[in-house]
């Protein structure tokens, strides 16, 4: 037998570049939807024409499932962009140390919230459950508050970004994504989303919707 030590593999994150290369589009994905759904609501909270209620309405859905896949199931086989699965084990509890402090929550907190954004991607965005639209629903949240905010939403989804460079830059991974991705990308991305949004809002101003 050989007297050569066996090296422990490194994490996948390391070695996979397609599981890196998807979990990072999957966090920008994420944060994209989330910047677009805010700055369409920023100019038109409640908007009447049918079509923008869709868009505003698939924006949360997209959020939802794609946030899910972050921070939902840590299935290995079907979730690898599961932060549990691009984070070294012994790395675990650090994560989520500093998650709850870049939150400024609890661990109580941060449950109730994860549950409540899994609940309704369970319910209604990936899955169907008819409860789910009557007001007599008691099952999950109440009707006032059937859909999450999206801030923690963002915030942990940001720090998952910074802990994932983190690690491939002490890892000696070579890339080219956004050494942080607030100050980074965000800024502009959310000027020209703004932008945007604003004139294809202004070019529906006084249309009548017609659908019922």
């Amino acid at each position: 037998m050989s007297n050569t030590t066996l090296q422990a593999s490194p994490p996948r994150a390391v070695l996979d570049r397609e599981v890196v290369s998807a979990t990072v589009t999957l966090i920008a994905t994420v944060v994209r939807h989330i910047q677009l759904k805010r700055a369409l609501s920023e100019i038109d909270p409640n908007p009447e024409l049918t079509f923008w209620r869709l868009i505003y309405g698939g924006l949360m859905d997209l959020v939802v499932i794609d946030w899910c896949k972050l921070f939902g199931s840590d299935d290995e086989a079907k979730q690898p962009s599961h932060w549990k699965n691009i984070v070294p084990e012994t790395g675990h509890d650090g994560f989520r140390k500093g998650l709850l402090a870049h939150l400024n929550i609890t661990w109580e907190q941060w449950t109730k919230y994860r549950e409540h954004i899994v609940y309704v991607r369970n319910n209604y965005t990936a899955h169907f459950s008819p409860p789910w639209l009557q007001p007599t629903n008691t099952a999950g949240p109440s009707d006032d508050d059937k859909y999450p905010g999206l801030d923690f939403a963002l915030e942990a989804t940001c720090y998952y970004y910074s802990r994932l460079l983190a690690q491939l830059n002490s890892s000696g991974y070579a890339h080219n994504y956004p050494e942080d991705l607030k100050t980074d990308y965000l800024p502009l991305f959310i000027v020209q989303t703004r932008e945007a949004a604003s004139k294809a809002i202004g070019a529906t101003n006084g249309m009548v919707d017609r659908i019922i």
